[in-house]
């Protein structure tokens, strides 16, 4: 199953969740990676009941522990570089 880092929590991630959702139904498990926004995504994610995809949420000090085949940054911009610094 591939794995896909999703660096933020916020409106864009969770628009991109969701279309990512419905592309790969069923195939990848999302990675989300977020640190004041965990119970907020964790709620949400619940709230839209997918299916058949994994999630889990964990804070962005795990980058560097947790393998994705491809990472999304859609944080804060300031933290951008910092973020993928961690990631290459």
């Amino acid at each position: 199953m591939k794995k896909i880092g999703i660096v933020g929590s916020g409106r864009w991630s969770k628009v991109t969740i969701k279309i990512l959702n419905n592309m790969f139904c069923g195939n990848i498990k999302f990675i989300i990676f977020t640190n004041n926004g965990k119970k907020q995504i964790e709620s949400w994610i619940s709230k839209e009941n997918f299916q058949n995809n994994y999630f889990e949420v964990v804070k962005y000090n795990q980058i560097g522990n947790k393998f994705c085949d491809a990472y999304i940054v859609i944080n804060a911009p300031k933290d951008h570089f910092e973020i993928s610094k961690k990631i290459i």
